[in-house]
């Protein structure tokens, strides 16, 4: 061999054995943040219209708002879970980066601040305070962005199982619940958990209307709970809770049926937690939302536009509803997409959606569902086409169809 042509092969061999091999860059990053949204002042509370709009007089547990940075290189997404009655598009659209997509979902206690919505809502939720809707929003934005701070490279895992001694069907003895008990978890890549997403569907309500203290209700209570056992922040989104009321383990009083009940459902999640065996760095994400002009209202002061959505995670779809549909509708799409989760009260609340059947029989269930009988199965059906059509994704921040 010539001299020249060995003395470059040598090279070439040298080079190749010094240069590193570079590992391929992280393809899942995500951040978590936590915020206390516990008034300062004494606004009303949200959630009965029994106190009809009376102040709170104390707080017995802080609660918060918590942020979870998702990011892939094609997607970003933040979900923001409040300890609040419910989500309104206006907040929701204020707190959203322009280039990422947001959920903001409600755990729906009734013992959260109230003054945060316009119009229809005052009987349940209080004078409308401007000064407050401006702090909580700026509360909201701040721990998007810091959980968008926080990002960093990080793997997944879902788990599922069933609790259905902690929720009842409050409009007809042994009626329907949804039993399931959803988790993902997310961890960085040395195993060590960041977050703790539930789902579970149940009203907020085992503080009843004679409460006046700030409290995240049961809710609160299994967020402590969990992260006292998983560490990592835990975060709740509420299910399809319209018609489904918690039970309570044991307690001597309503707080302590929260504690109980707060305990029971943190260990069944953590046992879920302890079982998983592997998480996944490989995380596909895509989110598509529609404005939609909505069926005639019979309230006339009811908006005539909301938004619906549709969250994928590895194939996994999360529904977004803008309020409180019955478990009928819940079960109805978990039937059609095997798998899913139910996101009530997210991005929205426009009431509640019924069954039609339900809607004839009334109750208090029908005095707040503002778009007839038809309301619970159009929306049922609209989610339906999101669902099919789940390869889609819209552009980062902008709803297909336009804002509200």
């Amino acid at each position: 061999m010539r001299p020249l042509v060995l003395s470059a092969l040598l090279f070439i061999l040298a080079g190749c054995r010094s240069a590193p091999i570079s590992a391929p860059p992280p393809a899942f990053w995500a951040g978590v943040a936590v915020v206390d949204i516990t008034p300062a002042k004494n606004v009303p509370l949200g959630g009965y219209g029994a106190r009809q709009g009376r102040p709170m007089t104390g707080v017995h547990d802080p609660i918060h708002a918590k942020a979870l940075w998702l990011e892939t290189p094609e997607t970003r997404l933040c979900i923001v879970t409040t300890d609040l009655i419910g989500s309104t598009v206006e907040i929701r659209d204020r707190i959203r980066p322009a280039d990422a997509h947001l959920i903001l979902a409600a755990s729906h206690t009734h013992s959260g601040p109230g003054a945060l919505a316009r119009g229809f809502w005052k009987l349940a939720m209080g004078e409308f305070d401007e000064a407050f809707h401006e702090e909580m929003t700026a509360r909201l934005k701040g721990v998007v962005e810091k959980a968008r701070a926080d990002r960093r490279p990080a793997r997944i895992a879902f788990a599922r199982g069933e609790a259905p001694e902690f929720a009842r069907n409050r409009r007809v003895k042994d009626g329907p619940i949804d039993p399931e008990l959803n988790l993902l978890l997310v961890t960085d890549l040395l195993a060590r958990p960041m977050a703790v997403l539930a789902n579970y569907a149940a009203h907020g309500t085992l503080l009843g209307d004679k409460n006046f203290l700030v409290s995240g209700d049961w809710i609160g209570a299994f967020q402590r709970a969990l992260e006292a056992r998983v560490p990592g922040v835990a975060l709740f989104t509420n299910g399809a809770e319209g018609d489904v009321a918690p039970r309570a383990p044991a307690g001597r009083d309503d707080f302590e049926k929260c504690a109980a009940l707060g305990e029971a459902l943190a260990e069944r999640s953590a046992n879920l937690v302890r079982a998983l065996d592997k998480t996944s760095a490989q995380v596909t994400i895509s989110y598509v939302e529609r404005g939609v002009d909505l069926p005639s209202p019979t309230l006339p002061a009811a908006p005539t536009r909301s938004v619906l959505g549709l969250l994928q995670i590895n194939g996994v779809r999360f529904f977004c509803f803008p309020g409180e549909p019955a478990v009928e509708l819940g079960l109805e799409l978990k039937k059609r997409f095997p798998g899913s989760w139910i996101f009530g009260l997210a991005n929205d609340h426009l009431g509640y959606f019924l069954t039609e059947e339900q809607y004839q029989k009334g109750g208090y269930e029908r005095l707040v569902s503002f778009y007839g009988p038809g309301m619970g199965p159009w929306l049922v059906e609209r989610l339906t086409e999101l669902g099919e059509r789940g390869h889609a994704q819209d552009r980062p921040g902008e709803p297909e169809g336009g804002r509200r």
